[in-house]
């Protein structure tokens, strides 16, 4: 997504803005669907193309206490303004964006699905990176609506999933065990931080840009996989990161700087 205006504009403006990447109307919609028994209804259809990529969770932290304090058109105002803010860095970044719930997004980059193309995966760190690095004025422009601030936690691992259509979606899904793994290990990670699973790890750790600090092993798995305990990193830049707009890009794979 390329942005050419001034990035304080937008934002605010972002709340009212008819052009947003997440659209979150407020109406609820009540209806129900019945299916004969001689009516084939499917709501997934299994496309049955198998890939590897790196899936990324960002999710808000405590944000049910949060938005209970507020009201209906604040509450969507605020979580408009935090999967729009994340999603338009996640797009700057080639990413897909699979779904978001109200206070979690979840994306993938398909351009991670060979092993040996570190530019991709360099790209996906960056992208989360920058997402961390975008923390302070995302909140910024929170106070200046008179909306509380926000904290929240990125994780990513990497692993098999399948595509599939949703009937109801204009997006693809994903199923497989590294979305789940996903998930699981995003609690773990401390406030405003971006953690990555073992797998992943294996694949970026010779990267020199960066840190990666091992913060504990996690049984994630059940008792069928042996208890085996998953090791999660905390991933962070070697060197001072410098970023003028979090919300416009551009990048050097061999800088850890975003501009």
């Amino acid at each position: 997504m390329d942005l050419n205006e001034d990035t304080i504009s937008f934002l605010d403006e972002f709340p009212n803005r008819s052009s947003s990447i997440i659209n979150i109307s407020g109406r609820q919609n009540n209806s129900e669907y019945y299916v004969s028994d001689n009516q084939s209804f499917n709501e997934i259809s299994f496309s049955g193309q198998v890939t590897d990529c790196c899936i990324c969770f960002i999710d808000m932290i405590n944000s049910t206490k949060i938005v209970n304090k507020l009201t209906q058109k604040l509450v969507r105002r605020y979580y408009s303004f935090f999967l729009n803010s994340t999603a338009i860095i996640v797009k700057n970044f080639d990413s897909t964006i699979i779904k978001n719930a109200g206070d979690c997004l979840i994306y993938y980059f398909p351009n991670t699905n060979n092993v040996t193309n570190e530019n991709s995966f360099k790209n996906m760190i960056e992208c989360n990176l920058t997402i961390i690095s975008a923390h302070d004025f995302i909140n910024s422009k929170l106070y200046e609506e008179n909306l509380p601030p926000l904290d929240y936690r990125i994780s990513a691992d990497y692993g098999e999933v399948q595509l599939a259509k949703s009937t109801s979606s204009q997006r693809d899904d994903l199923f497989g065990s590294a979305i789940n793994v996903c998930a699981k290990i995003n609690p773990k990670a401390p406030p405003n931080t971006f953690i990555i699973g073992e797998k992943l790890y294996g694949i970026v750790k010779s990267f020199n840009n960066y840190d990666f600090q091992e913060i504990g092993k996690y049984d994630i798995f059940k008792a069928t996989e042996n208890d085996r305990h998953y090791s999660i990193y905390l991933v962070s830049d070697k060197h001072k990161r410098i970023i003028f707009n979090p919300f416009q890009r551009v990048f050097n794979p061999e800088q850890s700087v975003i501009l």
